[in-house]
């Protein structure tokens, strides 16, 4: 959801999963000197110092009996992507003109009937029937905020990617305070490396078929590293 980040504990928040069946991934974890979080869709690795919190270890989090408890190892996708010869720079101000430019859509309330399912068990048939509350949407009619749209597509380099990673990287560059972002890894459908100062981020970029002629997107300027 669109909105204004206090500190990077906060930014942290968008890289975490939301999804009950991978519990490691609802926070992020600490690993020696660096804080980790990553939802499969998106990672990012920092210096411990720069955050406030505590967080726990791999050890505290995994259950090395299940494989959905356990931790990813987004080191190795750091280390395994393939770095272009000169990196490419991105700047925060053509980021966030790019995002200035795409619609935006009202985030719903979870329906309090169904808490979000949208689905309502029936305990004397044992089956599930949808919500009459909200018809099995899972939301309410209330509007607590804005999202940017999944339709909506951002190319940087040679990738697409859904406007709402692109804000996430906007953010973790406000909050630590630096103009621009570096295109470390730039291949095509497979996950891409940004630096931000001591910080580095990895985003899976969407899968676009070749014959996909219908294709919208906008553009972010980039230019070579000097």
């Amino acid at each position: 959801m669109i909105r204004k980040y206090q500190d990077i504990d906060e930014v942290l928040g968008m890289f975490v999963s939301t999804d009950s069946l991978r519990p490691v991934l609802l926070k992020p974890w600490r690993v020696g000197r660096f804080v980790f979080a990553g939802n499969g869709h998106i990672a990012i690795k920092l210096p411990a110092v720069m955050v406030k919190q505590k967080y726990p270890t791999i050890a505290e989090l995994e259950d090395p009996t299940c494989k959905l408890k356990k931790v990813p190892d987004v080191q190795r996708v750091i280390d395994d992507a393939t770095l272009l010869e000169s990196p490419i720079v991105v700047t925060v101000q053509d980021i966030r003109k790019t995002l200035l430019k795409l619609d935006t859509e009202p985030v719903y309330e979870d329906c309090e009937g169904c808490k979000g399912t949208g689905k309502i068990h029936c305990v004397f048939c044992g089956h599930d029937y949808d919500c009459e509350d909200c018809d099995g949407s899972g939301k309410s009619n209330v509007a607590i905020g804005k999202d940017f749209s999944i339709n909506d597509n951002i190319k940087i380099g040679n990738n697409y990617f859904f406007p709402n990673v692109v804000f996430a990287l906007l953010w973790v560059a406000k909050i630590s305070g630096y103009d621009e972002v570096v295109l470390k890894s730039n291949e095509v459908r497979k996950m891409v490396l940004f630096d931000v100062g001591e910080i580095q981020v990895l985003i899976a970029p969407k899968h676009v078929d070749d014959d996909y002629y219908d294709f919208q997107f906008y553009e972010i300027e980039i230019r070579e590293m000097v």
